[in-house]
């Protein structure tokens, strides 16, 4: 009964670690998304001049997530119930803001970075399009090390509590 109880343990703690290394790594897989698809469309703006209902539908990315959010506001934008396009972007951010699992002070800067599409020119859109560009960057790279610092403390807490607990035990 007791070995039993230890590789239950074992099993939790391993566990615990591993989903929280795979949430970070998504987490910054779906920021290198946004920054990829605020790149996509300063190119958009600048050398296509695409429309960004047509932009948001046709945008394919590599995460799932994203993409669908990004379909979902060009869906809002077709349907023209919102006064200002930068509305339908928050909806849809606040929607899903659970599945993007992101901090408090990321998701902030992508509520608001709604206002870089739907802005008074296009000048201003590019400015602000890439002043959220550097900031997301910064976040991603904040995170980046405050994760790495987490990471020096909780993988070795949790295997010594894990020690713990199966010495208790035994």
């Amino acid at each position: 009964m007791k070995i039993v109880g230890i590789i239950i343990m074992v099993i939790g703690i391993v566990g615990f670690i591993h989903d929280w290394i795979l949430r970070h790594i998504t987490r910054r897989k779906r920021m290198e998304e946004f920054l990829f698809f605020f790149r996509k469309a300063v190119y958009a703006m600048e050398e296509t001049h695409t429309p960004w209902i047509m932009f948001f539908e046709k945008y394919e990315g590599r995460d799932a997530c994203v993409t669908e959010s990004v379909h979902e506001v060009a869906d809002r934008l077709k349907e023209n119930r919102y006064p200002k396009g930068e509305l339908a972007w928050q909806d849809v951010m606040t929607e899903r803001r659970d599945t993007f699992d992101f901090s408090k002070d990321t998701f902030e800067l992508l509520y608001h970075s709604g206002n870089a599409f739907f802005g008074k020119s296009q000048k201003e859109n590019l400015e602000l399009l890439r002043l959220y560009i550097k900031l997301l960057s910064d976040c991603k790279e904040r995170e980046s090390k405050e994760f790495a610092e987490r990471k020096k403390v909780w993988i070795p807490v949790g295997t010594l509590g894990g020690i713990m607990v199966i010495i208790i035990l035994i």
